[in-house]
């Protein structure tokens, strides 16, 4: 955890290759303490930014202050680099390749926890400095919403059916299928292409007839997807490129 008590801050000569947005200022997890005497910035392990206000404190001077003090933002976030992903800032907007859909993100501080779509397109949460929790919470919706007709319509044009599916958020799985044909997905399929969705739709369908991947599983999915090694590739790496805020 890196303190820092504003006043005077470091600044060591020009910033290049800002690892902050635009819209970084409103990831910035606002937070009154009672016990506070002072306006403290800090930022944690995985790159949260968090400012801590004493009660009084006027909220209008936030933005200006935060501003005036991003060198060392920036410069803290750097020397961070190798121990972080990346910056947990906020995304101004989130592309769901799955959908070929875009979305805006609007933050808001003040308000109780959630999510709303004022518009097709238009996402705005309401946070006290969890927008992670958030974001994933409406990427499980957007899963729901999704991910599941479209197992279902897959699955009526293979002719292999399964009994439930579920949408979560594994860490290390987009998919799988129970020995009682149930199949979970991870919502974080919705970033990834829309053939390599459908892809891993049809490799747990065909689980639902052999349980494992044997040359006869194999072979069942080749029927229905001929090209299934090169999306099987695809799928090995893609996790890794995932935004580091659907694990936090």
């Amino acid at each position: 955890m890196v303190f820092y008590l504003l006043g005077a801050f470091p600044h060591n000569g020009p910033m290049v290759q800002s690892p902050l947005n635009d819209d970084w200022q409103q990831a910035v997890a606002l937070r009154v303490s009672p016990r506070a005497r002072y306006v403290r910035l800090r930022i944690d392990r995985r790159g949260r930014i968090e400012l801590v206000m004493p009660r009084g404190f006027d909220q209008r001077r936030v933005s200006a202050i935060l501003e005036s003090h991003r060198p060392w933002v920036e410069q803290t976030l750097r020397r961070m680099g190798p121990q972080i992903h990346q910056p947990l800032v906020p995304p101004g907007h989130i592309e769901l390749l799955a959908l070929g859909s875009h979305w805006q993100v609007d933050y808001q501080h003040r308000g109780r926890n959630g999510y709303r779509e004022p518009t097709q397109g238009r996402l705005s949460l309401r946070q006290d400095g969890q927008w992670p929790v958030t974001l994933r919470r409406w990427l499980a919706l957007q899963g729901k919403r999704h991910l599941v007709p479209w197992l279902r319509q897959v699955s009526e044009e293979l002719g292999l059916p399964f009994a439930q599916v579920a949408v979560r958020g594994q860490k290390t799985r987009w998919g799988s299928c129970s020995a009682k044909g149930n199949i979970n997905l991870n919502y974080a399929l919705l970033f990834l292409p829309p053939e390599q969705v459908r892809y891993l739709f049809v490799h747990e369908l065909c689980h639902t007839v052999h349980l494992n991947h044997s040359p006869a599983f194999w072979r069942l999915v080749a029927s229905h997807c001929p090209d299934y090694r090169h999306h099987d590739r695809a799928l090995r790496g893609a996790m890794a490129h995932l935004p580091a805020w659907l694990h936090d």
